[in-house]
């Protein structure tokens, strides 16, 4: 008899072993549970479903589309050649005073920490340059530049010499763009595109898998050196929490090893910390690098090439023509989480921390020095690639509703709470995007879900705060020489009614 190969479950398999059953054994008639031929079937049918579980879920996890664990997603972005984003430290200053009459050495590695409080846990910061001169001067103060993380450092002794060798960091949670490796006295580099350096050069990479296990890969005899058997290598790095680490204003205030001549004054608040990259993200941006073949024709290509850039996390590319020769103008972007609350006292926001301050904190020596390179070796003969800008500026953007009607039960001051929350989420960092309008639509849909809303309407959507325009908004445009991107500035309320006041 014909197998019925869409039976996969317990009760269809278990259905189709008593058809085949009678009609191989006619005389067989009891199918109670008490019957020991319906035990054997009963045991078959678990079986087979638990089988072919495991079937559906190995397929599952076989294509990018489909698969829902993060081994697997990383596992195959890897295989089209893109590398998940790490998770980054939050960087601030501090300001350590010296109350004593000699100058005070202040090394780079020493750690700083914002003390647990309530359900938060500690968070650790570590000096990340010797303070200058010899140290902190007698009687007065220097300021230390710090970033998310607890310092360790680990050694590997007797490298066996085999090329591509890998091996594992002893923590969990490490900060990448952290890592240095000294083996025996030479210092190797960490790079994420091994495959672009020679068989000579002193570099490594690193692999973190989705059990937040990090693996230092050395050379394999093709590229990067391969160090010597015997060899003893020492790694450092920090230990970080991400976005954890994006801290308030002061919040830094305890020194790991207390000294009573120092003492913390300030700090300023951290930011630029974020997440390892999410699995929606890899799954839109891997096909997308992979499509590219690394090479840029269009301007679409450079985006892509630029976000598939290891800790690149928003781009845009233009072009200019002069005298026929092609231009292709960039930005490319870290991550920066705590975006908002810093663009709510500034009018702009710099890159890197030599710019000026505020600043995206860990942006990234790669993606600042490097950047430029990656795209011109992979553009068309005769475009020049060039940086736009690391100033990024920022154009006002005000909401004002004048009519919020709450439902009954519903007290005033919690929904339009809820309402502030839910706008200000759609100029968040990951909502926001280059020469992206933002929608009247959008923020009217995210205010009427709010719950105990009744209606709502909108007197202003624009660049002024007495403004009346009931129309999308266009922010000012980034481009060939200037880089914009919008902050919300107000949200105001007029014309609550209903509810409980």
């Amino acid at each position: 008899m014909p197998i019925d190969y869409t039976s996969r479950d317990f009760a269809s398999v278990k259905s189709d072993l008593i058809v085949r059953a009678r009609a191989t054994i006619p005389e067989w008639t009891s199918t109670s549970s008490p019957d020991f031929t319906m035990m054997l079937i009963d045991l078959w049918s678990y079986v087979a479903d638990v089988q072919n579980y495991y079937i559906d879920r190995a397929y599952t996890e076989a294509y990018l589309d489909t698969a829902t664990q993060a081994s697997s997603v990383r596992a195959i972005a890897r295989l089209m050649g893109y590398q998940p984003n790490s998770r980054t430290s939050a960087t601030a200053t501090v300001t350590v005073s010296n109350s004593s009459g000699t100058i005070e050495a202040f090394p780079k590695g020493t750690m700083f920490l914002v003390p647990a409080a309530g359900a938060k846990a500690a968070v650790y910061f570590t000096s990340t340059s010797d303070v200058p001169s010899g140290g902190i001067p007698a009687g007065g103060s220097s300021v230390v530049p710090v970033a998310e993380g607890r310092w360790v450092s680990e050694t590997f002794s007797n490298f066996n010499g085999e090329a591509g060798w890998a091996f594992p960091l002893s923590e969990l949670k490490i900060v990448p763009n952290s890592l240095t490796l000294t083996v025996g006295t030479t210092a190797y580099t960490h790079t994420q595109r091994m495959h672009e350096v020679g068989s000579t050069a002193p570099v490594f990479t690193s692999i973190t898998d989705s059990t937040d296990t990090t693996r230092i890969v050395l050379g394999n005899g093709v590229n990067g050196k391969v160090p010597d058997a015997g060899s003893t290598i020492v790694a450092n790095y920090r230990v970080g929490q991400g976005s954890v680490g994006n801290v308030g204003l002061n919040a830094i205030t305890t020194l790991i090893v207390p000294k009573v001549y120092l003492s913390i004054t300030s700090s300023t608040a951290a930011s630029g910390g974020t997440d390892s990259e999410s699995i929606p993200s890899i799954k839109n941006n891997a096909p997308a690098l992979r499509r590219v073949q690394d090479r840029a024709v269009t301007l679409a290509d450079y985006k892509t090439l630029m976000l598939g850039f290891t800790g690149v996390n928003k781009a845009v590319a233009l072009s200019t023509v002069s005298s026929g020769a092609v231009t292709v103008n960039y930005v490319a972007l870290p991550a920066y989480p705590d975006y908002q609350n810093q663009a709510l006292t500034v009018s702009t926001l710099y890159l890197n921390a030599t710019a000026g301050s505020p600043n995206f904190g860990a942006a990234g020596d790669d993606i600042d020095t490097n950047m430029t390179t990656f795209l011109q070796d992979r553009s068309m003969i005769g475009v020049t690639v060039a940086p736009i800008s690391t100033t990024i500026s920022l154009t006002d953007v005000y909401v004002a509703f004048n009519s919020v009607v709450v439902k009954d039960g519903h007290y005033q001051e919690v929904v339009k709470s809820g309402i502030d929350t839910v706008v200000r989420a759609l100029f968040s960092w990951e909502s926001l995007d280059f020469n992206k309008p933002i929608r009247l639509s959008a923020i009217l849909s995210a205010a009427q879900g709010v719950e105990g809303v009744q209606s709502v309407f909108i007197s202003n959507l624009g660049a002024a705060s007495g403004g009346s325009s009931v129309a999308d908004h266009t922010p000012t445009a980034t481009t060939s020489s200037a880089v914009s991107l919008p902050v919300l500035r107000t949200i105001t309320f007029a014309g609550v009614s209903g509810g409980i006041a």
